[in-house]
């Protein structure tokens, strides 16, 4: 049909763009090197946020809980990804033969999910300030795009 068509070139062009920035070995590095310190604070947080509650992991159950839930949000789920995210930290421990209460573990990956939701979106909020932003003026945005 015509328009997945459509929608399968808008795809590629759009592709076609993200790899465009991939055309300096720079580039490519830097990319690699911000995505890995990601992985790596991601992880460090979420060991941070079991070890408060008194689950005693390392930083590799923390990696693969980084893992195991970037492969778990891919499960179309309620918005914020919660459920999905609570199922990732149990997921994490017994991958890693760690036997906690299961209640700290939900604890913990509440207390982890809802602080970075504060974070984010006081960030975004900080930033919106900012540039003399409101919300209305993104919704505008938003509506001159469609």
């Amino acid at each position: 049909p015509k328009w997945l068509t459509e929608k399968l070139l808008d795809l590629l062009r759009q592709g076609a763009i993200g790899l465009h920035s991939l055309k300096s070995a720079r580039a490519i590095l830097l990319i690699t090197l911000n995505s890995l310190l990601q992985w790596l604070i991601n992880g460090y947080s979420a060991c941070l946020a079991l070890q408060a509650f008194g689950v005693e992991v390392t930083l590799s159950t923390g990696l693969i809980l980084t893992g195991i839930t970037a492969l778990g949000v891919m499960i179309p789920a309620a918005p914020g990804y919660f459920g999905v995210v609570q199922v990732c930290f149990q997921i994490a421990v017994q991958v890693q033969q760690i036997k906690p209460d299961p209640s700290l573990v939900l604890a913990a990956s509440l207390y982890s999910q809802i602080v970075g939701y504060i974070a984010v979106t006081g960030m975004g909020v900080f930033f919106l300030n900012r540039a003399q932003l409101s919300l209305q003026d993104l919704q505008r945005a938003a509506d001159q795009q469609s």
